[in-house]
């Protein structure tokens, strides 16, 4: 069976008695039951939305991911992960002390690890993900047909609350400003979910 590694991912949980405890989880490394527990993550975060239950059917190999069905609907998804090798870019401790980069951000991985942020390339790789998605040039399906660009990265959020305003990234007005310009043949729908947080819509907005 294929096999397609990603990285760890999880959340702090603060309990009511000031205990705190971490919560990691995985995905599994075959390619398959990663899809399918993708695509059941991002069902039960639909359903949310949308108000209805969804089954997830995952597609032979070298066809699309996974299709989702409800009452009288069948949705037909395509997937794509973000990682943070897309962004990340690894500095020597000598580098880092001494200023020998272009970097503003940093994410510490391990000890002896760190990682500049290439801002640019974090902004830009949601649309980098829908062009090469569109560059296969799927046939059209019969039946709606969505994109889904997901992640685990710890410091990936292009929707986020702030001062109880919902807030995007520059990176998801990009996408949109593209897909008007130039559509986004053949997907109806481009969706992103944060397998630990929530699902949201890129377009139609």
């Amino acid at each position: 069976m294929p096999k397609k590694p990603t990285e760890p991912y999880g959340h702090i949980v603060f309990g009511k008695d000031g205990s705190v405890r971490k919560v990691i989880k995985k995905l599994p490394d075959i390619k398959l039951e990663q899809e399918i527990e993708v695509g059941d993550l991002f069902a039960g975060r639909l359903a949310t939305i949308r108000g209805r239950q969804y089954e997830v059917e995952p597609c032979d190999e070298n066809d699309h991911d996974f299709r989702l069905h409800a009452k009288n609907e069948k949705i037909l998804i395509q997937a794509t992960e973000i990682v943070s090798r897309d962004y990340l870019r690894l500095l020597s401790i000598d580098d880092y002390r001494n200023g020998n980069h272009k970097f503003t951000e940093f994410v510490h991985m391990q000890v002896d690890e760190i990682y500049g942020v290439d801002l640019e390339a974090k902004e830009i790789v949601i649309l980098d993900r829908l062009k090469a998605k569109i560059q296969k040039h799927y046939s059209k399906p019969q039946e709606p047909f969505w994109l889904l660009i997901w992640t685990v990265c710890s410091d990936f959020y292009p929707f986020w609350v702030e001062g109880g305003v919902s807030r995007v990234s520059q990176g998801v007005i990009r996408v949109r400003e593209y897909v008007a310009q130039n559509g986004a043949d053949p997907f109806d729908e481009i969706w992103f979910v944060h397998l630990d947080h929530v699902a949201k819509r890129i377009w139609p907005e």
